[in-house]
């Protein structure tokens, strides 16, 4: 069949579809959240799925503060899916910005987003979503589009500062892959070089050291041993981050992440260029106040161009970090185009690593696997 286009929902919520013989992603409207990716006719959904009911952003003042508590967090957690945008932030929002109605990682998953247009040309199905970001005065826009024979979604974004002055601003694609896809152990690989672990201590459950420099991927432990950046989950519970510099010598940045029990690969490309960064975040059964209560298994897999998910002045003060900026700027009234895109494979053997990609130029290439994504 040819790819398409389609309403439908996700657990109970308004959404896009796009889809052909392959694979199906899905798209909230409520947030914009990509919240799965998976084989067409369904499967195992290799982005996270909350355990907890979720609900549009504009019916946040309405949720249950049992379930979700009073905190900012707990109204982002209340609506978000897979994989989030923050911008303009990836983090925390200053005191004057929370009081101003804005809560962690930026506006992008806190709106409404709205369905511009939709078609089917050359071969593949596409269709856009746009949003207006109240407070940090931007306007965003997602294309995605699917070829008709392919399992790979391409997503060109746009961002437009509506203000007349630059700003120092981050963004971050966060890929967060949830339980299902996670339980049982899966293989990662990654074109990172060097890393850093989080600069203070977080939470009781962090494994790895604080505040340590790494190359890939030997991260340090707090016990003075290393772990393997590749292995997740590596024990029964954890709560963990970092991040890592994607190669400058690179023009994409990739992850790959295989789940030899579905016999199943998730593969993201992107811009080294717009996002230098891949910071992970691991929760690991560790965060027991609601709504965790110490039922998620995830692993965010989160490339943007802040380095960490701090706050807009923490990054800007740090200013680089392993000779790289930690922040990005976006001038008076700028258009910003960057790309990148979602794959999903299936393979019949398990694997002992996650395969490696290399760079041939219009395409990087699994050589291991026969896998190639069109850049």
């Amino acid at each position: 069949m040819h790819a398409e286009v389609s309403l439908t929902t996700f657990r109970d919520r308004p959404a896009v579809a796009l889809s052909n013989d392959h694979i199906e992603l899905i798209v909230l409207t409520g947030g914009g959240h990509i919240a799965a990716i998976r084989n067409a006719g369904g499967g195992v959904n290799a982005l996270w799925e909350p355990h907890w009911p979720t609900v549009d952003p504009n019916l946040r003042n309405l949720i249950d503060t049992d379930v979700f508590g009073d905190s900012l967090e707990g109204q982002l957690l209340s609506s978000i899916a897979g994989h989030n945008l923050c911008i303009d932030v990836f983090g925390e929002q200053s005191p004057g910005e929370c009081d101003a109605g804005l809560t962690f990682h930026g506006e992008a998953g806190m709106v409404v987003w709205i369905s511009a247009e939709s078609g089917h040309d050359d071969g593949a199905a596409w269709f856009v979503l746009t949003t207006q970001l109240p407070n940090t005065c931007l306007e965003v826009e997602r294309r995605y589009s699917l070829g008709d024979d392919a399992r790979t979604v391409n997503v060109e974004e746009t961002i437009t500062n509506l203000v007349g002055f630059e700003r120092a601003m981050g963004r971050s694609q966060h890929a967060t892959l949830g339980t299902d896809f996670l339980r049982g152990g899966a293989l990662f690989s990654c074109n990172a070089d060097r890393g850093h672990t989080w600069q203070k201590p977080h939470n009781e459950a962090a494994t790895w050291a604080v505040n340590a420099d790494f190359t890939y991927p030997d991260v340090p432990n707090a016990d003075g041993s290393t772990s393997d950046w590749r292995q997740y989950p590596r024990v029964d519970s954890n709560s963990d981050l970092c991040t890592q510099r994607i190669n400058p010598a690179d023009a994409h940045g990739w992850f790959v992440a295989a789940q030899n029990a579905h016999r199943q690969a998730v593969v993201y490309n992107w811009e080294r260029d717009a996002f230098p960064w891949l910071m992970t975040w691991e929760e690991n059964y560790a965060r027991t106040p609601v709504p965790w209560n110490g039922k998620e298994l995830t692993r965010g897999m989160e490339f943007g161009s802040y380095a960490y998910a701090t706050n807009r002045r923490h990054l800007v003060e740090l200013g680089t970090l392993l000779d790289t900026p930690t922040y990005e700027w976006l001038d008076a009234c700028e258009t910003k185009i960057t790309s990148f895109s979602i794959s999903l494979f299936n393979y019949d053997n398990d694997l002992d690593e996650a395969p490696l990609l290399t760079d041939q130029g219009d395409a990087l290439v699994a050589e291991t696997t026969g896998w190639a994504i069109q850049v």
